[in-house]
């Protein structure tokens, strides 16, 4: 502390002794004391209380209807428009509806177009932790967090070999892909249309 520092603070605290003095038969200092405590203590709680209330809130599960500002409905031209032409454009042979494939600096992706010629579902298959998520939910994260945050799956289904595994959670229009526990790819769905052949019990 500086010379000047220490005779500003001593001042300060004799400038207190001296208004105390001069007023503690007029003034209710307990109550000034109280206040000028409890004031600010009484604020901190109340703005981390809002704080904390506000977190909650925007934690909880939404609807989702976009994802890579690609919105179910869609129609397909817009995408186009949007995202500029496909890598790859590969009708499904069983649905007849068209993928349209992707690529960013960090994510693949695929575009399913129903027959009708709009979007029907989005698919992203990231490739690191800093990749895309979905509502906080994203790559390498467990069954158990998404289950926390979006509860059950409305559907799952299984691959062949029982090694991976697509979970769907209608209520929000969102699923998530399984491999070895963990998320491995994530995206948005309008009727759960995505999915393995293999179905597994609900």
């Amino acid at each position: 502390m500086t010379l000047g520092t220490g005779l500003f603070l001593s001042t300060i605290v004799a400038s207190i002794v001296a208004l105390f003095i001069a007023t503690k038969d007029r003034w209710q200092w307990k109550k000034i004391i109280l206040w000028s405590v409890a004031g600010p203590i009484a604020l901190i709680a109340v703005c981390s209380a809002l704080y904390y209330g506000y977190e909650k809130v925007s934690d909880f599960p939404k609807v989702q209807t976009e994802y890579w500002g690609i919105r179910l409905g869609m129609p397909k031209d817009d995408v186009i428009f949007m995202k500029g032409k496909p890598e790859s454009s590969t009708p499904d042979s069983k649905s007849q509806r068209e993928t349209l494939s992707y690529k960013d600096n960090r994510n693949h992706y695929e575009i399913f177009i129903s027959t009708s010629g709009r979007v029907q579902a989005v698919l992203c298959i990231p490739d690191s932790h800093y990749s895309s998520a979905i509502q906080g939910i994203g790559y390498q994260d467990t069954f158990e967090k998404v289950v926390n945050k979006f509860g059950q799956p409305s559907r799952s289904s299984n691959n062949k070999d029982k090694s991976e595994r697509l979970h769907h959670f209608s209520k929000y229009n969102v699923f998530f892909g399984f491999a070895k526990g963990v998320v491995e790819s994530i995206g948005i769905d309008d009727n759960e249309s995505i999915g393995y052949t293999s179905e597994k019990d609900r």
